[in-house]
């Protein structure tokens, strides 16, 4: 999944020291808000079609990062079984490949599995087989963190893993690293100390400062007013909307 809502990141905090009936009150909240998110997630009946939609309003979907525990054929869409021989692949997801599930349609014998991977700079939205019925609750691996062991489970199964927070945040680790090296290289970057000068900084014209540069408590840094949106540019190519680009980037610098 991309970056954390508010709302996640506030029941992170909080979901340790909860009472049970409150951690099954939140469970409650978070169906309704992933129900709501599906509902108006019309860039999934964009990439996916109409029937991925239903499904996904249906199993009350939530996107997750996986990773393939075997080599996988991509379709730009769900096939005919007696056409899959005949119809070429968008691409192969080789063992251990990053996807981003975007839902799945059972039937009657297999799964196909709806995903979202990045291919040097194009990002690819198709489907593979799983040539069985597996069982898959997003919802149930995201929960998991919430429900003090009262409900939730990891999504795992022998042909793909859901991949854990801690290989995500190191490699979100790894690319704040290389966008901090960049930025100091090309730009004039400072820090302010204490409240008081924070605050000049805030109140001034000329300087600005930069959210996304990690400071210490009671820090800030900050730069040029006319460097600030080159800065975020940079930013973004790491981090911000461009995450998946290179988490999930088959042909990722970072990946190799």
């Amino acid at each position: 999944m991309a970056r954390k809502t508010k709302l996640e990141k506030k029941l992170d905090k909080a979901s340790s020291r909860l009472p049970p009936i409150v951690a099954v009150l939140i469970v409650v909240v978070m169906f309704f808000y992933t129900g709501i998110e599906n509902i108006f997630s019309l860039q999934t009946m964009k990439d996916f079609g109409f029937n991925q939609y239903i499904s996904n309003i249906i199993h009350v979907h939530c996107d997750t990062y996986c990773k393939t525990n075997t080599e996988f054929p991509v379709y730009n869409r769900i096939l005919p079984a007696e056409n899959i021989e005949k119809t070429n692949q968008v691409l192969v997801l080789k063992t251990g490949s990053r996807f981003k599930l975007k839902g799945y349609i059972a039937k009657e014998h297999v799964t196909w599995i709806a995903v979202k991977v990045y291919n040097s700079d194009k990002c690819i939205n198709g489907y593979f087989l799983v040539p069985t019925q597996i069982k898959l609750s997003t919802f149930s691996s995201k929960i998991k963190p919430y429900a003090l062991g009262l409900f939730g489970s990891n999504l795992e199964n022998s042909f793909f893993t859901e991949i854990s927070k801690d290989e995500e945040n190191n490699f979100r680790n790894l690319l704040y690293d290389n966008f901090k090296k960049e930025a100091f290289k090309k730009f004039n970057i400072s820090k302010a100390k204490d409240g008081l000068n924070i605050q000049k900084i805030e109140e001034s014209k000329k300087y600005k400062i930069i959210p996304f540069l990690k400071a210490n408590s009671g820090e800030a840094y900050y730069c040029l007013v006319n460097d600030y949106s080159n800065l975020d540019i940079i930013y973004n190519k790491y981090l911000g909307s461009n995450f998946d680009s290179n988490f999930l980037n088959l042909k990722s610098f970072f990946n190799k």
